[in-house]
């Protein structure tokens, strides 16, 4: 690594707000520990859209995570246009290319053969960072030209999804986040920083609690996708409503244990969280069919400490094979560390 980027690396350090990191630390956590629950605790069953624990992740995770990426990539955008794009492009799509290529050949390597199955299964890893790019990508297309007319349509994007009710679940996922993206550039561009999540911002603690038992299972975007019918619209509307409680709950929550986000540990697994998210879905996902198989149901307990340490085996994995700048590039669309 180059002096420059030396200096350059050192200065975004400085500049790093601690309490984003933690925000970024629990929410890669509540992935981990919202998959155990579903793969481990119900076997990808229907009776994980029952269950309180999974309906309390579930409610607003994927949102929040794309409003605090569209906090981050709205202003880089802004700053650097067309350069966030390809920036992110390296970033969000190589992962996936790569796991998807090794996915293909360790079935060919296994089976002797691939079906269209598998093919698509492969490419659905890590959707999550494939519509991010699609929320950059149209982000920076409305912020291309300075015309009120051209950018609205983007800020309306969501209400194309009742033009095709049939989109397959990452098209129906892609419609239920970019408002998410937008209201985070949103409130990076109005000045809203961690000091500012005070005051009126406690009101959403009552309102996520009465969101949670507000929810129903109807209300997950698998089930209940944005159509050109009354009841679809409204449920589209209530699930915005409630994610938004939660997101707003979790900033809060996190304000107020601020000094959680001062712990090295908590700093560090925050900087990593698209890597831990590249491997806990590669690594462990699949591990949790033989949780099926063997029988294991465990406890709430149990879960979170079998996310913890899921977390903290990923996030090893990660400090030691992205010392390779290659395997960084490949596999995490980092750079690396070149030591």
């Amino acid at each position: 690594m180059t002096s420059s980027e030396n200096a350059e690396d050192a200065g975004k350090e400085r500049r790093r707000d601690a309490y984003w990191d933690a925000v970024k630390a629990g929410l890669i956590f509540l992935v981990i520990l919202g998959h155990v629950v579903q793969y481990v605790v119900h076997h990808n069953g229907a009776e994980c859209w029952t269950d309180p624990l999974f309906k309390g992740i579930y409610m607003f995770h994927l949102p929040l995570f794309m409003l605090v990426s569209g906090y981050f990539a709205g202003k880089s955008v802004m700053e650097r246009g067309w350069q966030t794009l390809s920036r992110y492009a390296v970033r969000l799509l190589i992962p996936g290319f790569t796991f998807s290529l090794i996915f293909i050949l360790f079935c060919l390597w296994k089976d002797g053969g691939l079906d269209r199955h598998l093919i698509f299964s492969s490419i659905r890893k890590l959707w999550f960072l494939k519509i991010l790019f699609c929320c950059v990508f149209c982000y920076t297309l409305a912020m291309w030209k300075k015309h009120y007319l051209w950018r609205s349509v983007f800020l309306l994007l969501p209400l194309a999804g009742c033009l095709f009710p049939e989109l397959r679940q990452s098209g129906k996922m892609f419609f239920y986040l970019w408002p998410f993206f937008l209201m985070g550039a949103a409130l990076r561009h109005g000045g809203i920083t961690s000091a500012s999540l005070s005051g009126y911002w406690f009101l959403f603690l009552p309102a996520s609690v009465m969101a949670y038992f507000l929810f129903l299972p109807g209300d997950y975007v698998y089930h209940t996708p944005l159509a050109p019918d009354i009841m679809s619209i409204r449920t589209t509307l209530l699930r915005t409503l409630y994610a938004m409680a939660g997101c707003g709950a979790f900033l809060v929550l996190m304000r107020m244990g601020r000094h959680l986000g001062h712990l090295r540990a908590v700093q560090r697994v925050g900087r990593a969280t698209l890597a831990l998210y590249v491997l806990q879905a590669f690594l462990f996902e699949p591990a949790f069919v033989d949780w099926e198989k063997a029988g294991l149901k465990p406890g709430v307990p149990a879960c979170v400490l079998l996310a913890l340490a899921i977390l903290i085996f990923c996030y090893l994995l990660y400090a030691v094979t992205g010392r390779s700048r290659l395997f960084s590039q490949l596999f995490y669309g980092e750079r690396g560390s070149g030591k």
